[in-house]
């Protein structure tokens, strides 16, 4: 299932669950929502990239994971749906230039 963008479209589902289910306990809405992956997973950075995380600081010294925060106020779900789109609209413009190139390549083998 790798590739299919299945985590790329749960988070922002499951973040709308967060936003309008869960409460912290002074009765606020959750404010914040973090991803948190190790250095080396990229798929990771990148979903976080493609919605519209944050990186955040990094704090502990030696710590070999990244910190992506996205603040949930009234128009996190319209940052959300453009990041996607303006990932996904990337992923098929480099489809695109790597299946030009290679039909380039095929052309001009033949001479």
């Amino acid at each position: 299932f790798e590739g299919r963008g299945i985590v790329t479209r749960l988070v922002p589902a499951l973040l709308r669950f967060c936003q309008t289910q869960l409460y912290v306990p002074c009765g606020k809405l959750v404010e914040e929502a973090h991803i948190v992956c190790r250095t080396d997973n990229t798929r990771s950075q990148a979903v976080a990239a493609r919605l519209g995380f944050a990186p955040a600081v990094r704090t502990a010294r030696g710590d070999k994971s990244l910190r992506f925060v996205l603040k949930l106020d009234e128009a996190w779900p319209l940052r959300v749906t453009i990041a996607s789109l303006a990932g996904r609209a990337e992923a098929r413009a480099a489809k695109a230039r790597s299946e030009r190139d290679r039909l380039t390549e095929k052309i001009f083998e033949g001479r």
